[in-house]
């Protein structure tokens, strides 16, 4: 045991001497010696650089070239918007190739600088150095050279790149506006539809050849193990659909008698998963895996992509209504509306859904048959028509249940919702006008992203809320999850809780950004800026010469974490397993998880230092400004440390001591980094800095062992035997079961008292903790002793003496003549 303490002892010495140590190899930085020779093989790893430069350097001049050509594309004055995206995709794909290229070569010249850092600075003020380090720093500087122009050059080409994709930004903006303020022939006029109706008829056979052969051309592909595995996977698909119904309904079942608002918009946004997406994809996954096994004709895919789209959005536009609205289900209904304004709102809007669904199909149609330019502009305002009437019949239907929002939405959700109403009634006079107008392309793109814009928000306030109802519902102190990771984990309630409300905050901003993006695109802004722009920050941001990457910062606290619950889970065996089946003492113990705690949290921030690639001799600024820091007003911190250190390497005090601490005494439960734990007898919670139980007298009853004395003090009468009371107080002492007897017992005559006989007994204790119960039992064994031998216990007494009592005997008992 006293091996295994001085061991403990030295491991723990030995990381006080690392912090210690730590904040002077920060400052000092790695002074090396400048007559220390790099790497003999120097020359074969700049010969090896050189390759992969010329490498490099090639991968680059194809690049430019690449570019060339593509700027050379662009200069062209008819493009339209399929030709600006292929442009900008390939364009995306010359950056990647950019940035890969530098990624290559940076390892390197990082090596580089590491080995011309080893050799030390330059000489100056005329002073020289060894040949072969001077040679070795000329390789060094010209390598490192030849790497930077590479780097400068990739990094040109990459800021060429960007320049391009800017332009191409600017001009699908410019072409989105051109198309938009295009006018055609107003509605009103005749002659548009005097065009569609001559152009119907050959549409019209242009439309059943085209069905006839497309119906006779998947007949013919198809074979039976086509179909069989079309209908392996449907069923499979169905299965899980099934599934997932089957959880909604558990939902709805748990929730008969009332549903909170947030289980409400769980509740929509699963229905919108098993109705709205899961649907769709499923006949979208089928029609694919026969597309990809050539059964349909060529010229029938687009148009079974158009109407896959369709029913996609007719479901997907009424599992949102039914969401919101469930129009035969008022228990999971989110919208304060009757069930006949349930239900007529969700058949308007469903009839939306149909009418956008329906102008995909007919334009489709339209580009297969070949029709005029009139049929395109025709079906258009058509469509943006009817769903702009659809919209004004719905906005009135929500009008009449204004008294019920406003009753249940309180005051400031009905503002918010008179001002989207307000917005609506805006896009509604937009549509009508520019169709009338003429702007047909105009009117449907409104007509279109004001519905899609609806369905974007109700989704997001669907995942939103349903984010929060997970939280709460999960996470929350007493929850059978929350138990298991404070079971598993070590965290408590609370905390489980705070994490995951901070992890739902950060889910909550994601959806809020990609709804924003999808919001945003239809009007102009290129989706490949805003993956460009996530993509720069998650590679890195560089500054200077250090690279900043939020991914690696990420992935290095992760990494972290990971090692501080690894270490939690390690030291809680150590300690409720291993430890406790050895022989040693308690307080022993106590310090080695500690100090197996502090190393592997240590540990675990090396590793994540050293995954971000932070050189630890560049922090001499930060070690100086937290010597600084620790002078004006951290040294009391780190003083308490240290001192923590020393308690648990030197020990004067352990967990299970018993200790008396200025005013306070009791039982250390814990000695952690700052400060230790001190538990009274009255189950108090005392916290005592470290330094102040090194500085400071410390009384502990517990140190070397737990053997100790306690002390009888009884009075007897002068009447009694003084050797009778000696025998029974040491024969009452000898009878305890938890006095021992060596040292023996010994009871003392101590003085003659004002009153009473003084004696003190003396006996000792194999746990000094259990003293207080000792004496009890004593003083109960005593009493009962004293009596059957007749000794008394005297109560304090004292003899007043009057010299004159007449006066107040005359006071009290008055003569009898004063009386009569």
């Amino acid at each position: 045991m006293t091996r295994f303490s001085s061991f403990a002892t030295a491991v723990l010495v030995v990381l006080t001497v690392m912090f210690v140590g730590l904040s002077q190899t920060f400052a000092q930085g790695q002074a090396v010696d400048p007559s220390v020779r790099p790497d003999p093989s120097l020359s074969a790893d700049v010969a090896a650089d050189e390759t992969a430069r010329d490498e490099v350097s090639n991968r680059l001049d194809g690049i430019r070239a690449q570019l060339e050509q593509l700027q050379a594309a662009f200069q062209r004055d008819e493009l339209d918007e399929e030709t600006l995206r292929e442009l900008r995709e390939r364009l995306d794909a010359l950056s990647v190739d950019t940035t890969g290229a530098i990624d290559a070569i940076f390892p390197e010249r990082q090596r580089f600088r590491a080995l011309l850092g080893e050799l030390g600075p330059a000489p100056e003020g005329g002073a020289t150095e060894p040949e072969s380090v001077a040679a070795n720093r000329a390789i060094l500087n010209d390598e490192l050279t030849r790497m930077e122009a590479t780097i400068g050059r990739a990094r040109l080409l990459n800021a060429q790149i960007e320049q391009a994709t800017a332009r191409i930004a600017e001009r699908r903006k410019e072409l989105f506006a051109e198309q938009l303020s295009q006018r055609s022939v107003s509605p009103l006029n005749p002659i548009i539809w005097r065009e569609v109706l001559d152009a119907s008829p050959r549409m019209l056979s242009s439309l059943t050849l085209f069905l006839s052969d497309s119906v006779s051309g998947f007949l013919s592909r198809l074979t039976w193990s086509a179909g069989l595995l079309a209908l392996g996977v449907g069923v499979a698909y169905f299965t899980i659909l099934r599934i997932f119904r089957r959880r909604l309904n558990v939902l709805r079942a748990q929730n008969q008698d009332e549903m909170t608002l947030q289980a409400r918009h769980a509740a929509g946004l699963l229905n919108v998963i098993v109705k709205g997406i899961l649907f769709p994809v499923g006949i979208a996954l089928i029609l694919g895996i026969l597309g990809e096994l050539g059964v349909f004709p060529p010229r029938s895919g687009d148009l079974l992509r158009v109407i896959v789209g369709a029913v996609f959005a007719i479901a997907f536009v009424r599992s949102i209504s039914l969401a919101f609205l469930a129009p035969k289900e008022p228990l999971v209904r989110i919208v304060p509306f009757t069930d006949a304004q349930s239900g007529s709102v969700h058949r308007m809007l469903v009839a939306v859904a149909g009418v956008i669904a329906l102008n995909a199909i007919i334009t489709q149609i339209g580009i297969i048959t070949i029709a005029p330019v009139a049929f395109e502009a025709a079906t258009g305002t058509v469509s943006a028509l009817l769903i702009a009437t659809v919209l004004i019949i719905a906005m009135r239907r929500v009008a009449a249940a204004r008294e019920t929002i406003q009753a249940t939405m309180g005051e400031t959700g009905f503002i918010r919702w008179s001002f989207v109403r307000v917005l609506l009634w805006v896009a509604i006079a937009i549509i009508v006008l520019s169709a009338i107008t003429g702007y047909s392309a105009l009117a449907d793109f409104v007509a279109h992203q004001t519905v899609g814009i609806m369905v974007i928000l109700a989704l997001v306030r669907l995942v939103l809320n349903t984010i929060q109802h997970g939280v709460t519902s999960t996470l929350t102190t007493g929850t059978p999850f929350s138990r298991a990771v404070h079971k598993e984990v070590g965290l408590s309630g609370s905390t489980t809780f705070q994490i995951g409300l901070f992890l739902a905050g950060l889910a909550r901003l994601l959806v809020i950004l990609l709804a924003a993006v999808f919001i945003l695109v239809p009007w102009g802004f290129d989706a490949g800026d805003w993956l460009g722009w996530f993509g720069q920050v998650t590679s890195g941001i560089e500054v200077g010469e250090v690279t900043i990457s939020p991914i690696a910062i990420l992935t290095a606290v992760g990494i972290f974490f990971l090692g501080w619950a690894a270490v939690r889970a390690i030291k809680r065996w150590f300690e409720e397993t291993y430890l406790p089946s050895t022989s040693l003492d308690v307080g022993l113990q106590n310090s080695i998880a500690t100090g197996l705690g502090y190393l592997g949290i240590i540990l675990a921030a090396l590793f994540a230092i050293s995954y971000v690639g932070l050189d630890l001799s560049r922090l001499a600024i930060i070690a100086g400004a937290l010597s600084v820091g620790i002078g004006f007003g951290l040294q009391s911190i780190v003083n308490n440390f240290v001192s923590g250190l020393i308690l648990l390497a030197e020990r004067p005090i352990k967990a299970g001591d018993w200790i008396v601490v200025g005013a306070e005494q009791g039982t250390v439960r814990k000695i952690s980094v700052r400060a230790t734990e001190i538990e009274t007898f009255d189950r108090a919670s005392v916290i005592v800095p470290n330094s102040d139980l090194i500085s400071t007298q410390v009384k502990n009853w517990t140190h070397s062992s737990t053997l100790g004395r306690i002390i009888l003090n009884v009075g007897v009468s002068y009447d009694a035997d003084p050797e009778q009371v000696r025998d029974i107080l040491l024969a009452s002492a000898r009878d305890h079961d938890d006095i021992l007897a060596f040292p023996e017992p010994a009871v003392f005559f101590m003085e003659f008292g004002a009153s009473s006989l003084d004696f003190s007994l003396y006996a000792f204790l194999a746990d000094v903790g259990s003293g207080l119960r000792v004496r009890s039992d004593l003083r109960f064994d005593v009493m009962r002793r004293f009596k059957e031998a007749g000794i008394e216990i005297p109560v304090p007494q004292q003899d007043l003496h009057i010299r004159d009592a007449k006066p107040i005997v005359d006071a009290v008992y008055p003569p009898k003549d004063n009386q009569e």
